[in-house]
């Protein structure tokens, strides 16, 4: 009995020798095996799931030159989605003279010069809000419109307006339209002609604004409705001239859409001057549509919107072109991109824009602390609930990335004061999984997740509890409840990690 006991022992040990060897070399040869199964995917022409797979390996081993290769490969044979062109921009973006940014450069060089030839000039780049797209869902078609009545200004002031909101459904073949409807709370856009010169402008540094154009959002995303307010006569104490009510309302129309800047050509509808006080019409030419406000539109409504009317617009991209794919530079992008926007912000020293874009170049350049410099410096010159709560919402992030917790904690805590959402209710969760504490982080997850069954950032961050518990299955399953309730949820996520559990 004793021999057959030891017999039993003997072989027991020799087995579990083995596993352990055996699991030694898995994890050695781990990226082979890997890289084995993402071959035999891309000879098939599986593309995503071989994608996926060499993704997680150049994450794993990102000096590896053959690995990064075979991704940029993979993703020039896939279609250019949005996840494609973010992937091949970031690959451009390193600057490592490698075989892999050549390819991707090349492919993004060569898709430009295709869009632009297709669309012809435009001025994109001086129409995005803060840096980010602004537009309405082309769902939303026609947009609704109302102008409020006024007995005191003169009749050609609304039928003017009118003409304009024409105009641009007819100049742009209808690919923009507009209808007038008989109710405030029914419009999407509301004109306004109301107010006297001194006191419009009275919050402008005394710079000339006949007309403002002001987008209500909601959480930060959604947009609810854009107001275009109007003087009614302007600084001399005169109406307006049929000519400039029509060039002043086609350019707030134009601002309605979605483009937010302005262009420095005076041909353009979306010009204006500012040089002095009084000088709006100083340098411009009251003009109709020309053909790069038409190009420009067009563009603008091709790509993924940061902010718009519509919430699958913001979740599913793969329809949009990625904005930076086409706008950022790909050679020393960051070196290139901090210049101009110091530049810009000498120019202009008004415009929290410019202030928030080197907040968010300094982020993505892991200079935390001077971008937080900036955004506090920001949220004591602003009042806006929601743009405050974005702010707080970034310096929370910020802190995250400099591991300062108890810091991210209180930020967190203070965007949620102003705007009580999922993001910022998952952010706190978050910051107290990075704590170590985390029976609340789950508790949190839980019940947020029990309210929004299908938010991404939730479940993921409910994944990253169990995954650190080693509770794998309960991960697992709450992946496969997060793409229930929104298949897309993984596609714009970098966390390839979560999609290559999927796979087995």
């Amino acid at each position: 009995m004793k021999h057959l006991f030891r017999k039993i022992l003997f072989n027991f040990l020799i087995i579990t020798v083995l596993c352990i060897i055996l699991i030694a070399l898995l994890i050695i040869f781990s990226d082979k095996i890997l890289c084995f199964y993402a071959d035999k995917f891309f000879l098939s022409k599986d593309y995503k799931s071989a994608c996926t797979i060499y993704e997680f390996i150049t994450e794993y081993k990102p000096q590896n030159e053959q690995y990064k290769n075979k991704l940029t490969n993979c993703l020039l044979k896939m279609p250019l989605s949005y996840y494609v062109q973010e992937k091949l921009l970031e690959i451009a973006q390193k600057d490592d003279n490698s075989q892999a940014e050549k390819l991707a450069t090349k492919k993004i060089l060569t898709y430009r010069k295709y869009f632009y030839k297709k669309f012809g000039p435009n001025y994109l780049k001086d129409a995005l809000y803060n840096g980010s797209v602004l537009r309405w869902s082309k769902k939303s078609f026609p947009l609704p419109y109302f102008i409020k009545s006024n007995p005191n200004v003169p009749v050609y002031y609304v039928q003017i307006t009118k003409s304009a909101f024409n105009d641009w459904q007819r100049e742009t073949d209808n690919f923009v339209a507009f209808t007038p409807v008989n109710s405030e709370s029914l419009a999407k856009i509301i004109v306004n002609f109301n107010g006297d010169a001194a006191k419009f402008n009275s919050d402008y540094k005394k710079e000339y604004q006949a007309a403002i154009t002001t987008p209500v959002i909601k959480n930060g995303k959604i947009l609810k409705k854009m107001n275009i307010n109007v003087l009614t006569k302007n600084h001399l104490n005169q109406f307006f001239t049929p000519i400039q009510i029509k060039t002043l309302m086609t350019h707030e129309i134009g601002h309605a859409l979605g483009f937010w800047g302005h262009t420095k050509d005076n041909t353009s509808v979306m010009y204006y001057s500012l040089n002095n006080s009084y000088n709006y019409y100083s340098k411009r030419i009251d003009t109709p549509l020309n053909s790069m406000d038409i190009s420009t539109i067009k563009i603008l409504y091709s790509l993924a919107p940061d902010i718009s009317d519509n919430k699958d617009d913001l979740i599913i991209k793969d329809k949009f072109i990625y904005p930076a794919f086409l706008l950022n530079p790909i050679n020393n992008a960051k070196n290139k991109i901090l210049i101009q926007i110091i530049q810009n912000i000498k120019e202009h020293p008004q415009d929290i824009g410019y202030a928030l874009s080197l907040a968010d170049l300094y982020n993505k350049n892991g200079m935390y602390k001077e971008s937080n410099e900036i955004m506090m410096f920001i949220t004591k010159q602003i009042s806006d609930p929601e743009l405050l709560n974005m702010i707080y919402y970034n310096i929370a992030n910020n802190y995250i990335g400099q591991k300062d917790f108890n810091q991210a904690l209180l930020n967190a805590q203070k965007a949620l004061y102003y705007s009580n959402i999922p993001d910022n209710q998952s952010l706190i969760a978050y910051i107290k999984y990075c704590k170590g504490d985390l029976i609340n982080a789950e508790k949190e997850f839980i019940r947020i997740l029990k309210d929004n069954p299908g938010y991404t950032n939730a479940a993921l961050g409910l994944c990253d509890v169990y995954i650190t518990q080693k509770k794998y299955l309960k991960a697992r399953k709450i992946l496969k409840q997060l793409i229930k309730y929104n298949p897309q949820a993984l596609e714009n996520n970098e966390r390839t990690v979560y999609k290559f559990l999927l796979l087995f």
